[in-house]
């Protein structure tokens, strides 16, 4: 539905884009990219089904139905800019990694788990 609601407030905005694209148009993102992203989650042992390069065609294929729209959208509201996210044409800095904070849950005990103050 990710897609679709894209092209819905595309329609409304009076956006053009392809509705109906092949799956090896060209997107902006690259297989390396792509390739990189899938090896952030094999580091912190998320299950993967396939390799990157055997996932990228489905994944392209994909893609293509939203990226522009997505890229365009991120640009209009001025998202904050962050790996794999597009370019802001009124930001100076594209690139803002995420800056996770420590895993915490309360079986780690005291030392792993900070209550909040109030």
């Amino acid at each position: 539905m990710g897609y679709t609601s894209l092209r819905r407030i595309a329609d409304s905005l009076g956006w053009k884009y392809n509705d109906d694209p092949m799956p090896e148009d060209p997107i902006q993102l690259t297989f390396d990219e792509f390739a990189t992203a899938v090896q952030l989650l094999v580091d912190i042992g998320f299950p993967i089904e396939r390799d990157a390069e055997s996932a990228w065609p489905h994944f392209h294929g994909w893609r293509v139905n939203y990226e522009a729209l997505a890229y365009r959208w991120a640009d209009r509201v001025v998202a904050p800019p962050a790996p794999w996210s597009g370019i802001r044409s009124d930001l100076r800095e594209q690139n803002v990694a995420p800056n996770r904070p420590a895993h915490r849950s309360p079986e780690k005990g005291p030392a792993g788990y900070q209550r909040p103050e109030f």
